[in-house]
């Protein structure tokens, strides 16, 4: 039976393992945030050579966003997911069992590469389960939370599992287990036909990315993701080393405040969802979302006073979550070539993971240059001016043209 003649129970099913399988990429992804001070006394290196853990999952996702649309066409969706999770399960085992960081870096790039192939074949899957694009809104909404909620999970089981079995490896055998159990669930319990997941990829081998830098609005978009991905992972590669080399904090309670923060995050994806949902001026939010979230994430590392700490985690995950909703909402109003869209969106995957490469490595070469937290706010401070600027000219042109085409709707909606 074609999936447009199965109900809203076949399509959700299907979508809580595909689900399931990015929570899954999280978890070992965060594994790195979680245990970073342990795995630099471990193999003995700077904390500038530990920012590079997470840095090479960057780097893999940047190669391999350029090369997801074909892939994808030749293997299918599905496929393209077990093949994700393959790359966790190898990369994640080699991690486990390194015993230098040149043979870490190997396991975090092949890790890194399922984020390039998760986050493609994802949205195409809930398209072809959620047919009606009216309909496509809540699970989208959903899936944008893979990475905040197996953050969560891993933050609040590091310490018990380091403490229970001993040791950061403890964590990825968690990873490993989890990421098994996620890929015998897709394999057997992810039903959508063969011959419809083809055919809903059928013609994007042909992609082009280079034609989404036909539109200088587009452009602003990536230069915007670009921006905000450094600054977002200056803070999260170190947070929790931060909570606890500046705020005196032990590793549960560092770890435990990462998951509040990224409570706050979820919080802050879903309000601005619904705001650009009532306004008629959606460039307007997203120039304001990069205001309130530039002041956070560059004040980040500013304090060293527990309480102060606490209040700039939450107001970090809060506010700077909301600002890619806003961009993937926008682009719509970057380019009046709607052709142009879906090599766009190929366009700001490498900008979220190309934007993240060099963070790492340059908040740890501050710490083990200077030791001052402080001075690590300079870096996704310039990133964070450099984002408003570019969502005020974002605004100061595009704006007007929302407006019109909102407006626009509404009549025709009451004639």
């Amino acid at each position: 039976m074609d999936t447009t003649q199965k109900g809203a129970g076949y399509a959700w099913r299907n979508f809580i393992f595909i689900f399931l399988c990015g929570v899954s990429f999280a978890i070992s992804l965060m594994v790195v945030p979680a245990g970073m001070g342990m795995l630099i006394e471990y193999f003995q290196c700077s904390a500038s050579e530990a920012g590079w853990f997470m840095s090479f999952t960057s780097v893999a996702g940047t190669v391999i966003a350029f090369f997801t649309a074909p892939i994808q066409a030749k293997i299918g969706p599905k496929n393209m997911v077990l093949l994700g999770m393959a790359c966790i399960i190898i990369g994640d085992a080699i991690c486990l069992f390194a015993t230098d960081v040149t043979l870490f870096y190997v396991g975090r790039f092949i890790f890194g590469l399922a984020n390039g192939l998760l986050a493609t074949a994802a949205p195409t899957l809930i398209a072809i389960l959620f047919r009606d694009p009216s309909k496509r809104g809540l699970p989208n909404s959903v899936w944008a939370l893979w990475i905040p909620i197996g953050q969560i999970i891993i933050m609040l089981l590091f310490a018990y599992l380091v403490s229970t079995f001993g040791g950061w490896q403890a964590a990825f055998v968690f990873a490993l287990i989890f990421a098994a159990a996620a890929t015998v669930c897709c394999f057997f319990f992810i039903t959508i036909p063969k011959e419809r997941q083809m055919e809903a990829v059928a013609g994007t081998a042909n992609v082009k990315i280079s034609d989404a830098f036909k539109s200088p609005y587009v452009i602003l978009c990536f230069l915007m993701v670009l921006f905000f991905a450094f600054a977002m992972s200056c803070y999260s590669s170190f947070a929790p080393t931060y909570y606890q080399m500046a705020g005196g904090m032990g590793l549960a309670e560092a770890n435990n405040l990462n998951s509040i923060g990224t409570f706050a995050g979820i919080v802050g994806s879903l309000v601005v969802g619904v705001i650009l949902g009532k306004v008629t001026n959606q460039p307007m939010v997203l120039f304001g979302a990069w205001i309130f979230a530039g002041i956070a994430m560059g004040i980040a590392f500013m304090f060293t006073d527990p309480a102060l700490i606490i209040a700039t985690c939450i107001a970090w995950g809060l506010l700077s979550n909301m600002i890619m909703p806003a961009v993937f909402t926008n682009v719509e109003w970057a380019t009046p070539d709607p052709s142009v869209i879906g090599a766009a969106f190929g366009l700001l995957a490498i900008a979220s993971n190309g934007g993240g490469i060099p963070a790492a490595p340059i908040v740890g070469a501050l710490v083990d240059a200077t030791g001052n937290w402080m001075l690590c706010c300079i870096p996704p401070a310039i990133a964070s001016v450099l984002g408003i600027v570019c969502a005020a000219i974002f605004f100061a042109k595009r704006g007007p043209v929302c407006v019109r085409a909102m407006m626009e709707k509404e009549t025709r909606a009451k004639s």
